[in-house]
């Protein structure tokens, strides 16, 4: 039952969208990393959408898969509506947070999304305060603790930008849902 559920799960269908776009890139170089997030300008604004199933090398896409599909099934643990309200908001916020503040050349990559799942993850954990979610928070606070580092990041071809407007806008969701759902419990 487990394996079923997680075969057919939005996140593991994600990281499979990201591989094929990278391999489409690959063997018909296409370019599509132009099609990311371009900072401050107006034609750079659909890299929002684009930008999270673009990468620019193989060592890239590696380093994003495992934790965007175990932070993701973390996010879709909370349910199906949970996780794509969580995913298009961070996509749309932090993407957007990059597109105002990043250094200028082409944003691309799923780290955004996947420091809004690392943040909404723990701090939705903390809010909601059930045993099943507060062990959840814990988790990803042992295992993916250290990804707090990568805002201090000095590294040129890292977007400390797009990782902390990630994380914001996973914050933000976390809080945002949490109010919603206590208003609907005291009415």
């Amino acid at each position: 039952m487990l394996v079923k559920n997680l075969i057919g799960s939005e996140p593991v269908y994600f990281v499979v969208i990201i591989w094929l776009v990278y391999l489409i890139d690959v063997v018909l170089p296409l370019n599509l990393n132009l099609w990311g997030i371009r900072p401050r300008e107006i034609t750079g604004l659909s890299g929002i959408i684009f930008s999270p199933f673009l990468h620019g090398s193989f060592f890239h896409i590696v380093s994003n898969t495992l934790p965007l599909l175990i932070l993701g099934l973390i996010v879709r643990a909370y349910g199906r509506a949970m996780f794509w309200g969580v995913s298009l908001i961070v996509i749309g916020i932090g993407g957007l947070f990059a597109w105002f503040f990043s250094s200028p050349g082409i944003v691309i990559g799923a780290s955004g999304v996947i420091f809004g799942y690392w943040s909404f993850a723990i701090v939705h954990g903390l809010l909601k305060r059930s045993i099943k979610s507060i062990l959840l928070s814990l988790f990803v606070l042992l295992f993916y603790g250290t990804m707090i580092f990568s805002f201090f990041s000095l590294y040129v071809n890292i977007s400390w930008s797009g990782h902390l407007g990630g994380a914001l806008a996973g914050v933000l969701c976390a809080i945002t849902l949490n109010k919603m759902k206590s208003k609907r419990v005291s009415v």
